[in-house]
């Protein structure tokens, strides 16, 4: 819901700073928003949450007044939690319902797609809800998002459990194909891991789709791991999880690798 009021917090300011451009908005029935939502596909959660919240936030902003007077129209698309369609519904927020900004999109990976197009191309604002992959809101001067990137979010969360725990030795299981998992597993937390002089015995993937992971967990285990280090969505790291319990804790007794660190930061 916040994400809105900020994407109406943009828009007014927008009206003020660039008033022979806002007059053009102002003299139609409404303000026009963007919404870009997964409401579908693997996000389909984070989605149908997020979807009724910024129409929530709508209507109690209209029914204060709305934006400058007139009332804002919130026009959302399902972006499929696929790059490809959130490249799409972008394309059609801007170029055919005409938005003065967008709240959306979700996920890193679909928010790296469209960010190298916003200075040349869209030149529309965008506020990411729960994108997390760090350096992305760099990308353009269009881009703004209002949530904590992976590495600060993991790090007291490593810091816990290397405290409960007491790993020297841990393997890292990532997804190569989701943007902000393997920008966890490949970057946030080796660099993570090294602070705590943890050594890391291998980095292994797995593609999203996947179901069966039961070859990473059995070379984790017969490195002599004593934690897994996941960077993945709560789906994947769930399957995960019970591969593990599947197979058993080490025999190895220094070695407890069914205890795993969940990184699901989207």
């Amino acid at each position: 819901m916040r994400t809105l009021f900020m994407c109406a917090a943009v828009a007014a300011t927008a009206l003020t700073i660039a008033p022979a451009h806002a007059q053009a908005k102002l003299e139609g029935r409404s303000v026009k928003i963007g919404c870009l939502a997964p409401l579908t596909g693997k996000g389909a959660e984070w989605g149908q949450a997020a979807k009724p919240s910024m129409e929530i936030a709508a209507e109690e902003i209209n029914a204060k007044g709305g934006i400058g007077g007139v009332p804002i129209e919130l026009i959302c698309y399902d972006t499929q939690t696929l790059e490809a369609e959130a490249l799409k519904a972008m394309s059609r927020l801007v170029d055919r319902d005409r938005v003065l900004v967008i709240s959306g999109p979700c996920f890193s990976g679909e928010f790296e797609t469209i960010a190298p197009q916003l200075d040349d191309r869209f030149k529309t604002v965008i506020n990411s809800y729960c994108s997390a992959k760090p350096g992305l809101s760099a990308m353009s001067k269009w881009a703004f998002r209002n949530t904590l990137t992976s590495d600060k979010q993991l790090k007291p969360v490593v810091d816990a459990w290397v405290k409960e725990y007491k790993m020297k030795k841990v393997v890292i299981i990532y997804d190569a194909e989701d943007a902000v998992s393997k920008g966890e597993g490949a970057g946030v937390l080796p660099a993570l891991f090294k602070e705590h002089g943890i050594e890391v015995l291998d980095s292994l993937t797995y593609r999203t789709k996947d179901t069966d992971y039961s070859a990473q967990v059995t070379k984790a285990k017969s490195l002599g791991a004593e934690g897994i280090g996941l960077g993945s969505c709560y789906q994947n790291a769930a399957a995960i999880a019970k591969e593990m319990a599947k197979q058993g804790p080490s025999p190895t007794p220094s070695a407890p690798s069914d205890l795993a660190l969940v990184t699901c930061a989207e």
